[in-house]
C-alpha cells in the first residue's frame, strides 16, 4: 500500500476471479470473466474528528500488448459519520466480454465534509502473489497468478 497525508486503516480482501453465464436463455452456456472485490472496510482518518467523506475508486486493469491498461474504473462517495471508527464501501463487480490477465488497483481518498481539502490517499495495490484467487464452478479457466487473475 501506497499513501499520502493523514489517512486510516484499510482493511481488504482476496480479489476474485470467475466466470459468468452470459446467455442465460440459450441452450449452451457462455462463460465470461467476471472479477469481484469484496467491500473493503475503511477506517476514519486521524486529522478529523467529525464526518468525514471517503471517495473510493476501484481500476480494473487489463494486460494488452505488454501493457497494463485500465479497462473500467467504479467510484463512490461514503460519509463516515463522527464517533465511528469507519465503514464499509460498495464491493465492485467487474463483467469483462474478453479473456486476458486482470489486475485491480483502489484509491481511496479522505476528504473534509464539503469536499474541498483531501486530508489523504491510499492506494490499494493487488500486484502480490495471493492477492488474487479464483472461485466458483470453472476455475480450470482461471489462474491466480503473482499480481493478477487470468481469466
Amino acid at each position: 500500500m501506497q499513501y499520502s497525508g493523514s489517512v486510516g486503516g484499510v482493511y481488504e480482501y482476496k480479489v476474485q476471479g470467475m466466470h459468468y453465464n452470459s446467455c442465460p436463455n440459450q441452450a449452451y452456456t457462455c462463460e465470461n470473466p467476471r472479477i469481484y472485490v469484496p467491500a473493503p472496510y475503511i477506517y476514519r482518518a486521524p486529522a478529523l474528528s467529525g464526518n468525514q467523506t471517503i471517495l473510493h475508486m476501484t481500476n480494473l486493469y487489463r494486460l494488452i500488448n505488454g501493457a497494463w491498461v485500465v479497462v473500467d474504473t467504479h467510484s463512490e462517495l461514503r460519509t463516515l459519520r463522527a464517533g465511528t471508527t469507519g465503514g464499509y464501501v460498495r464491493a465492485e463487480d467487474f463483467y469483462q466480454g474478453q479473456t486476458g490477465a486482470f489486475r485491480i488497483i483502489v484509491a481511496i481518498s479522505w476528504l473534509n465534509p464539503a469536499q474541498t481539502r483531501i486530508l489523504g490517499t491510499r492506494y490499494v495495490i493487488y500486484s502480490q502473489l495471493g492477492d488474487y484467487q479464483c472461485v466458483g464452478r470453472s476455475t480450470a479457466q482461471c489462474s491466480a497468478g503473482n499480481g493478477y487473475v487470468f481469466l
